[in-house]
């Protein structure tokens, strides 16, 4: 791979305040300084930025890359044939792309198509960000997310789902913690594991050097998983089935914060049919909760726990491209100001899966994951929806400066 010399208006690199060009090697960062001083170098290609503003590529840490992201998605990830999924899988990369992600983690699919995909693109068969998978999510027999093809009742199963999800290369083990509320006619709410089998699912997990991703859509759920220890809490929405309504806990909310248990609230999920001023009365209970997780979410914030962005991008009513959605909301209803929805984007979203060496930041050494916007997020939370360039790893994979 021939070296390569960025040239931007800005660059967002912490130790290098007035930084304007990148020097890219081998697709690592070899070098960030200022134009004047990096232009000297001999390199095979200048890439002239100079108008646009070079941030550390995106990071949607839940995704699931094989669905079609329509209201159909669900029958549809059960139904189509793995040709289907695959070639799904490709558009739905296509389109990551163009909204400046270079790092997605798919959060649920069948394992005989999400990790020949995750090899493919990370071999740079096809243009992809790059992809890190859970496969088969853990959960109970005709419990949510069955119909991905791996299901476990007693401590042994368990033990073996994991051992066989890590023997297939998952970077995760998704753990379905709870039922969904509207969307699945699997006992809504149900909870699958209690708290001290969820605690031996994460030491297991540990074990095998695996994070464990929490799909929690109850205070229950969220309990249990955060007396587990989980890494991450997909969702967490705080309802409680008795009363038949979210209910924020601030006392679960504080020890999710103490014990750096990072939350995605998944912003973007069906936006538009819970936003859509029929949601009222079509999905009441869905769309009162869109609402109320955004105001817990503030509440989480204000006591300290760390938020990550997750569209949950493929699944119901949620295609690809509704990323930039989710900065907005974390700084017009959650409070976050434009460097911390930034931040959330980009730095603590790598930290959030374990990339942090790796990515998520310009910096010297790391891989030359960039996206190039019209304007500084840092500033301007509408920079989101103007992605004009990202590159993966050194490869310029979309372009739209011409």
């Amino acid at each position: 791979m021939p070296d390569l010399l960025v040239r931007a208006a800005k660059v967002l690199a912490d130790d290098k305040a007035n930084a304007t060009a990148v020097l890219i090697r081998d697709g690592v960062i070899a070098a960030i300084d200022r134009w004047e001083e990096l232009s000297r170098a001999e390199v095979a290609q200048v890439i002239d930025l100079s108008q646009l503003v070079l941030s550390p590529g995106f990071i949607d840490t839940h995704v699931h890359i094989t669905g079609s992201g329509q209201r159909s998605a669900p029958a549809d990830m059960m139904a189509d044939p793995p040709e289907t999924l695959l070639l799904r899988a490709a558009a739905n990369a296509q389109a990551a792309l163009g909204e400046g992600l270079t790092t997605v983690r798919d959060c649920g699919g069948r394992n005989d198509v999400i990790f020949p995909f995750k090899d493919a693109a990370n071999r740079g068969i096809l243009p992809a960000p790059r992809v890190l998978a859970a496969g088969a999510p853990l959960t109970r027999t005709g419990g949510h997310g069955h119909w991905w093809g791996l299901e476990a009742d007693d401590d042994d199963e368990i033990r073996k789902f994991i051992r066989r999800q890590a023997k297939a290369n998952a970077d995760v083990i998704k753990v379905m913690v709870d039922g969904g509320i509207d969307l699945t006619n699997h006992q809504p709410g149900l909870l699958y594991f209690d708290p001290s089998t969820l605690r031996m699912i994460v030491d297991e997990a540990e074990r095998w050097g695996r994070r464990v991703a929490a799909h929690c859509l109850t205070t229950a759920g969220i309990r249990s998983a955060t007396f587990a220890g989980v890494h991450s809490i997909e969702h967490a929405i705080f309802y409680d089935l008795d009363a038949g309504a979210t209910r924020y806990d601030q006392a679960l909310g504080d020890d999710i914060a103490r014990k750096g248990i990072v939350v995605d609230p998944g912003h973007a999920f069906a936006y538009d049919v819970f936003t859509d001023p029929s949601a009222a009365t079509i999905f009441p209970r869905n769309a009162a909760m869109f609402h109320d997780r955004l105001e817990d979410d503030a509440r989480m914030l204000r006591q300290g726990v760390k938020q990550v962005p997750g569209t949950d991008g493929g699944w119901y009513a949620t295609p690809f491209g509704y990323y930039h959605r989710i900065p907005s909301l974390m700084v017009e209803r959650t409070g976050m100001t434009l460097r911390q929805a930034w931040e959330a984007c980009t730095r603590v979203a790598a930290e959030s899966i374990g990339l942090e060496r790796e990515t998520g930041s310009i910096a010297t050494g790391k891989r030359a994951d960039l996206v190039a916007l019209g304007s500084d997020p840092t500033a301007d939370v509408g920079a989101y929806t103007n992605v004009r360039w990202t590159m993966v790893a050194g490869r310029i994979l979309y372009d739209r400066t011409t």
